[in-house]
């Protein structure tokens, strides 16, 4: 969902350019960078979900400790789940 909101951002950026009838500008705002509180979003989030390798989710998880911000290795269940049920049980603490 990062990925498709960045580029549809850019895409109505390159239209609102070519409505405007600013051709240069238009071809260079699908490479501009998103930025989010001063860093490029979509290098930042490579690190965003580093926090989770030493957390107690790692030991239900298969949390790597690379760079994985779309946790396609979490995917798949730990050894600790494996066999207790086919999806792990997470309870809200919400109210």
């Amino acid at each position: 969902m990062v990925v498709e909101s960045a580029v549809g951002f850019r895409e109505q950026l390159m239209t609102a350019y070519y409505l405007a009838g600013q051709e240069e500008k238009h071809h260079e705002a699908g490479r501009l960078p998103i930025y989010y509180n001063g860093a490029n979003y979509l290098t930042k989030v490579c690190n965003d979900t580093a926090f989770l390798a030493d957390s107690e989710y790692a030991k239900l998880f298969n949390i790597s400790k690379k760079s994985d911000p779309f946790l396609v290795a979490a995917a798949v269940p730990s050894a600790a789940v494996r066999g207790v049920s086919k999806y792990p049980v997470l309870v809200s603490t919400a109210g």
